[in-house]
């Protein structure tokens, strides 16, 4: 498993919302109890692919809780603990924790599933920045079905939406979920669509929570494009003139490198500005000084009158004031 990051291979089969172990993913009271679900699904099923060994087997939570891991910040080992000994969830037969080793046996309805070859990669650093419990479950329903939608009437049940609420109240409570995610840059855009009126047909569309994910970059892109965005006025930015952008960065920061410029540094954080305004601003890349076109008088052609040669400077200053121009 890559350093700093955690992948949940999650099969294809369990992403069906028929599937009878589907609705087990999202069965927590807490965004840190799916979490740590998620985390210990995702350790198992890697060591359980790899070996397919049967019986119990074991991991180091060693590394859980660093400050670069996808769990909460305000998680201890204690809370880990009671989480994980109380958890009682179908996906496991054996589930417990002591002295930082987790113990586990997936189910024999999971194992049938886990060694199928469909499968979804979900990079569960993704869900760092959601606090509520929601919203990380959403986020987690996202990944799994990329750039699609949810039923309203799935989301209202799964996500426990009070019923006491009217039901443009209920819809309002989902709203505000992928709103969130929205600005967390996890989705890049969402629409709820239903019918204009309550007499319109209604389509196959209607009454579904539609959404694009947020292409997920490497660790090197996000470097990149933070570098630019720290550069940059904080305006909002299509996914297509954010794509521009960056290639049009990585063509300048290819421009560099066949240059002779001792600080590329300087010029690579200059090219990434706009200038304040045109007057003053030089395209340093593509710039060629050209020649100054001199004018040259021809003494011979001109009009003006010949100078006697004087021998003094007073003599000089003679000449001068009796010498008339014609402006």
């Amino acid at each position: 498993m890559e350093k700093n990051k955690i992948f949940l291979r999650l099969p294809n089969t369990i992403m069906s919302t028929k599937h009878n172990l589907h609705r087990e993913l999202f069965n927590f009271n807490t965004s840190m109890e799916q979490k740590v679900f998620m985390a210990v699904l995702a350790y198992a099923s890697a060591i359980f692919v790899k070996n397919k060994m049967k019986g119990i087997q074991h991991f180091s939570t060693v590394g859980f809780l660093a400050d670069n891991r996808f769990l909460p910040a305000s998680l201890v080992y204690s809370k880990l603990e009671e989480i994980i000994n109380n958890m009682n969830n179908p996906f496991f037969d054996t589930l417990s924790i002591k002295d930082k080793k987790v113990s586990f046996e997936f189910s024999k309805r999971y194992k049938r599933e886990v060694i199928k070859k469909g499968f979804q990669q979900i990079n569960l650093m993704s869900l760092k920045s959601c606090i509520t419990l929601r919203a990380t479950q959403v986020a987690i329903m996202t990944m799994m079905k990329p750039n699609a939608y949810l039923n309203l009437n799935y989301l209202l049940d799964v996500l426990n939406i009070n019923k006491n609420l009217k039901r443009t109240g209920r819809i309002r409570e989902i709203k505000n979920v992928f709103k969130s995610l929205e600005t967390l840059g996890l989705i890049s855009e969402w629409e709820y669509k239903h019918p204009a009126t309550k007499s319109a047909e209604v389509l196959p569309e209607h009454y579904k929570f539609h959404y694009k994910n947020t292409p997920v970059k490497s660790s090197k892109e996000v470097d990149n494009v933070q570098a630019q965005a720290d550069d940059t006025d904080n305006k909002t930015m299509t996914v297509e003139e954010s794509i521009k952008k960056r290639n049009d960065y990585y063509e300048h920061t290819e421009k560099l490198k066949k240059i002779g410029v001792e600080d590329k540094q300087f010029m690579i954080k200059a090219i990434d500005r706009e200038p304040i305004s045109i007057m003053g601003h030089t395209d340093y890349l593509n710039y060629v000084e050209e020649p100054i076109e001199e004018k040259v008088i021809n003494p011979s052609k001109s009009n003006l009158p010949k100078l006697k040669k004087v021998s003094s400077n007073d003599a000089l200053t003679n000449e001068l004031k009796d010498l008339k121009l014609d402006v």
